[in-house]
C-alpha cells in the first residue's frame, strides 16, 4: 500500500535532473558523510497504474555506483532531487540522534545505513556513511 500511495504522488508531475532545484527549505546535512547509489528498481506494473507516463523506467536522477561526499550544513546540491535530499537528512539525523532505536532493522554498522527515495515505482536505493 505504502508504495502504491508513494507512487500516485509523483503521477501529476514530471521532472528531469535539469529542472531539479537547489532546496534551501532547512534541510541540511547534520554532519559530513558520503552518499553512494547502490541499487534502482523499475515497478512497470505500479507505473501502469498510476503514472502519466507508464513507460516511464527508471530513475533518470541518479546512476548506480554514484558517490557523494557531503559536509555538515550542506544544503541540496543543485541537480540532485529534492526528495531524495530529505529523506537522507533525516535519515543520517535519525541515525546520529539515536543509532539504536527507531529504526525498522539495526544496521550492520552504527555509522552506516541504507535507505531508499519516497518514488515507490522506481526507488533509488542509497548507502550512507558517516564521517565521524
Amino acid at each position: 500500500m505504502a508504495l502504491a500511495l508513494g507512487s500516485v504522488g509523483f503521477g501529476a508531475f514530471k521532472m528531469n535532473s535539469a529542472e531539479m532545484m537547489p532546496v534551501s527549505d532547512g534541510h541540511v546535512m547534520p554532519c559530513a558523510c558520503s552518499v553512494s547509489v547502490i541499487s534502482m528498481e523499475c515497478h512497470e506494473d505500479l507505473q501502469s497504474l498510476y503514472l502519466d507516463d507508464p513507460e516511464e523506467g527508471m530513475c533518470k536522477a541518479f546512476r548506480i555506483g554514484e558517490r557523494w561526499h557531503f559536509g555538515k550544513g550542506e544544503q541540496c546540491p543543485h541537480g540532485f532531487c529534492h526528495k531524495a535530499w530529505k529523506v537522507l537528512v533525516i535519515a543520517v539525523s535519525e541515525l546520529l540522534s539515536s543509532p539504536d532505536t527507531g529504526l525498522c532493522c539495526k544496521p550492520l554498522l552504527k555509522e552506516s545505513m541504507i535507505v531508499s527515495c519516497p518514488d515507490g515505482s522506481r526507488p533509488v536505493i542509497f548507502r550512507i556513511d558517516i564521517n565521524a
